[in-house]
């Protein structure tokens, strides 16, 4: 069975992908202008493409790479890459409801 995150835990789970990029950065002694650099989205399930769901992990990360078309680019000026964290809602809930005793979505 899917499930997805409910609307009162989609904050929950932007909280903790902001904690998660406050650790990324403090590992990586990174600033935060040195992280906004790279390009990243994060979807839930309900948002993602079929060969963006994987099962067994918490989160997927796909990257992508994107190069405009040689007609429309400037000289010198190359593509880029483009980085998604595919959240997997199902996996994360069924670990929460395994260990409701010590995890708990805030309320």
């Amino acid at each position: 069975m899917t499930r997805y995150f409910s609307q009162a835990q989609i904050p929950v789970a932007a909280k903790s992908f902001g904690d998660a990029e406050k650790l990324v950065s403090q590992h990586f002694r990174m600033s935060g202008d040195d992280l906004r650099k790279n390009r990243y989205d994060v979807k839930t399930l309900a948002f993602l493409e079929d060969h963006e769901v994987k099962d067994g992990a918490f989160a997927h990360l796909c990257k992508y790479s994107y190069e405009k078309p040689s007609g429309l680019k400037p000289e010198g000026e190359e593509g880029f890459d483009f980085y998604r964290v595919c959240l997997q809602d199902n996996i994360i809930l069924d670990a929460v409801e395994r260990a409701n005793t010590f995890i708990k979505f805030s309320p």
